[in-house]
């Protein structure tokens, strides 16, 4: 290249393939085009004449154009004119936006429909075209990685539209995890979703999750392809780990893992959405074969999926990267699907619903207090955060139980509970506690008793007998001596439920740590570092310290969340 003429204009160096290099001299387009121009004609005699000969003047140009712009004015009349059609070097560019209606007009315009749901609209430079871009459940789990929640909100919900807009309530059961801003709240509006689950309702997003174990266990042995299509969609599943311990993350990332391992052939399927990639467990992320990567925050996200930077080009709203294909992609708009819903009985959902724990429960809806043939006694006090069924308190020969309370969360209304529940299976009640006491109210079965002679007296009974106390840090030490010693003879007819105060059932020296030591009770209300009163470990729970009654049941040191009976709430 040292060797051009700079003096020279259009002097260039040319090799093709792998020929060798050739000087050449480029032909100059700029100048005036001279073939329009008429020629000047100037008339010459052998003889001399009489006088000159007039010349023909040269008539002046009208418009001086250069060889450049006549090849240009050229192309451009035949481009224009029907005669000759060239082929465009590119495609055009993808839409800033891309509409719903737009996206299925080119859906229906396909030459042959396509397996999967279309999801975008996908750039394919080497083809020069543009092709909708889906996902087919059978491949794999799809996850969106988005620094925006909005628009990884908003494709999950077009994911969800498209899958419901190609197949029927009875063949495609949707649940939805939301752990973002709630705009994954629309697919409610389908008869296809069987339960939309906000991030705080840990016990819910538990039983979706065992829900979705179970019909994989049930579909492992017998399975066909008639069989409905679930689809748990997880928006921001950080978030929603986050409301879990590190043990309980652990275990919800191994179990989620495995429906993205296996569940794909059997028809369960795994959508989630994260603002980084390393908001998904690296257990679950190598589960994940089909993935989408909107705008990232941290520009090293991006290598962290293996995309290098300079592949990377600005992703506006809605525009994402295939992370396989490295693909640009322009996600589509959600539809309104408000005007979706439908009463038609018809289409009604199908789908099997993940209720939402009560808040509230009558003590009339329970089964009455019973006593087993190896005589365990069973008090039913509420239901169970697990699978919503009832939830007891079981009490074994000799065995006691203790209910911790925070204020005002319902300690002795369980305590009536539990009275009228062992009246009500005919077990007899005894009630002890200070005058101040709910307790103590004429209308609560059984009898009340405030001397230490009938408390001794229930040393050698012989019927099934059981003391309900409360506020049992009030009690004088007098009575607290008598149950102490009550405790301490075993008697296996005899049963002790006491009810205290958080701060009192931490004491070694109140008379309760023989009963706390059984590990048996119930934990109302507080928060979770109180589980240590019974050297337990307490998951997460949806309205503990806020929602009365709401709290744990803990029978020989395993704990369940549980919402208790009260008096007389109305389910």
């Amino acid at each position: 290249a040292a060797r051009i003429d700079r003096q020279a204009p259009g002097r260039a160096i040319v090799r093709i393939g792998g020929d060798r290099a050739v000087e050449v001299q480029m032909a100059f387009t700029g100048a005036p085009d001279r073939n329009d121009e008429p020629c000047a004609v100037r008339p010459h005699r052998l003889f001399n004449g009489v006088g000159p000969t007039p010349v023909t003047p040269r008539p002046e140009a009208a418009e001086t154009r250069t060889e450049l712009q006549v090849i240009v004015d050229t192309i451009i009349a035949v481009s224009e004119s029907n005669e000759a059609s060239t082929r465009a070097l590119w495609a055009p560019p993808l839409p800033a936006m891309l509409d719903w209606i737009d996206l299925g007009t080119r859906e229906l315009s396909a030459s042959a429909p396509a397996p999967g749901f279309a999801l975008g609209l996908a750039d394919l430079p080497a083809g020069q075209k543009q092709l909708p871009w889906r996902w087919e459940p059978s491949t794999g789990p799809l996850g969106i990685y988005a620094a925006s929640g909005v628009c990884a909100g908003k494709a999950l919900v077009s994911l969800g539209a498209a899958m419901a807009s190609a197949t029927g309530p009875d063949s495609l059961h949707m649940y939805v995890v939301d752990g973002d801003a709630g705009i994954t709240g629309a697919l409610m509006n389908l008869a296809h979703t069987g339960a939309y689950i906000r991030k705080g309702e840990t016990d819910r997003v538990e039983r979706v999750i065992r829900l979705f174990e179970e019909t994989l266990d049930m579909r492992r042995s017998v399975y066909a392809p008639a069989d409905p299509q679930l689809v748990l969609i997880i928006d921001n599943v950080a978030a929603v780990l986050a409301m879990f311990d590190d043990m309980q993350v652990a275990a919800l990332t191994d179990r989620l893992a495995a429906i993205g391992r296996d569940g794909s052939a059997l028809g369960v399927h795994l959508v989630v959405s994260a603002r980084t990639p390393r908001d998904i467990s690296h257990r679950i992320a190598q589960q994940i074969p089909n993935r989408l990567a909107l705008a990232l925050s941290d520009p090293s996200g991006y290598l962290a999926l293996g995309i290098k930077l300079r592949e990377v080009v600005p992703l506006s709203a809605m525009r994402a990267i295939d992370v396989q294909t490295r693909h640009i992609v322009q996600l589509v708009e959600p539809p309104d699907l408000a005007s979706w819903s439908t009463s038609n009985p018809e289409i009604a959902r199908s789908a099997p619903g993940v209720y939402s724990f009560p808040v509230s429960l009558g003590f009339a809806e329970l089964e009455p207090a019973a006593t087993s043939a190896d005589g365990t006694l069973h008090i039913p006090v509420g239901i169970d955060s697990e699978d919503l069924d009832q939830a007891e308190l079981i009490l074994r020969p000799a065995e006691h139980a203790l209910v911790v309370g925070a204020p005002g969360m319902g300690r002795s209304t369980t305590a009536a509970v539990i009275t009228r529940q062992l009246d009500r299976g005919g077990v007899q009640t005894v009630r002890v506690a200070p005058y101040r006491s709910p307790l103590t109210a004429s209308d609560n079965p059984g009898q009340l008793v405030d001397t230490v002679g009938s408390i001794e007296e229930l040393m050698h009974a012989n019927q099934r007998t059981v003391i309900v106390v409360d506020d049992a840090e009030s009690l004088t030490a007098d009575m607290a001596a008598a149950l102490e010693q009550l405790i301490d003879h075993r008697n296996e007819c005899v049963h002790v439920v006491a009810a205290t105060t958080i701060d009192a059932a931490r004491s070694t020296r109140s008379w309760t740590a023989r009963i706390r030591s059984g590990g048996n009770g119930i934990l109302i209300g507080g928060a979770r570092s109180d589980g240590e009163i019974f050297k337990v470990r307490l998951g997460p729970l949806d309205g503990r310290g806020v929602v009365a009654g709401r709290g744990n049941l803990i029978v020989r040191g395993r704990t369940l969340g549980v919402q208790l009976s009260g008096l007389n709430a109305v389910a």
